[in-house]
């Protein structure tokens, strides 16, 4: 059973589609020892942002190399939707993965860093980014953390949401996904 059609986080409704498609993306990608990432792209009605589409950048990281998003990639995703939809999609974060679980609090902490860096230096018009992180589980599992980062959010640093997906092993087939964890800040 997969989670929930619209996930709610605070101010963003993460559609089930877009956890789904990262966890792929990195389940394929942990598959080859690489790392990807991309960036969260959705539409703001009414004070909720509502998460529905990711880019993927095909310049991938690896052990030596880790992932790093480029701007060009980023900048091309983000006029394309937005002219697609008549300016109603903007950039709401940014999304990748790590090849350890070891790597895990370590990503998540930068992640949120480096988005409230975002939101505090760049004319985004928004006072919170959100962050996606992949990893792998045990077995043949993808997690994914959620972080918020920017107005109250626990100093942006910890995630908010964490998602476990199962696959086939040595597959990206994808078996079920399960909400696990949920809190207001995890240090």
């Amino acid at each position: 059973m997969l989670i929930d059609e619209v996930t709610k986080i605070d101010s963003f409704n993460v559609l089930e589609n877009v956890t789904t498609e990262i966890a792929i993306a990195a389940r394929k990608s942990l598959l080859k020892k690489q790392t990807t990432g991309g960036i969260v792209l959705g539409q703001v009605a009414k004070n909720i942002a509502i998460v529905m589409k990711i880019s993927e950048q095909k310049k991938k990281g690896d052990e030596n190399h880790p992932f790093e998003r480029t701007k060009e990639h980023a900048n091309k995703a983000i006029v394309r939707w937005f002219k697609q939809s008549e300016g109603r999609t903007v950039y709401l974060g940014e999304w990748f993965s790590v090849l350890n679980f070891r790597l895990r609090d370590k990503a998540v902490s930068q992640m949120g860093y480096n988005l409230l860096n975002s939101v505090k230096t760049d004319e985004l018009n928004v006072d919170t980014l959100l962050g996606i992180v992949a990893y792998p589980g045990v077995a043949a599992e993808v997690e994914i953390d959620v972080v918020l980062a920017g107005g109250e959010h626990c100093s942006s640093t910890g995630a908010v949401r964490r998602v476990v997906f199962k696959f086939k092993p040595d597959s990206a087939e994808l078996i079920s996904s399960e909400l696990v964890e949920l809190a207001d800040c995890m240090q």
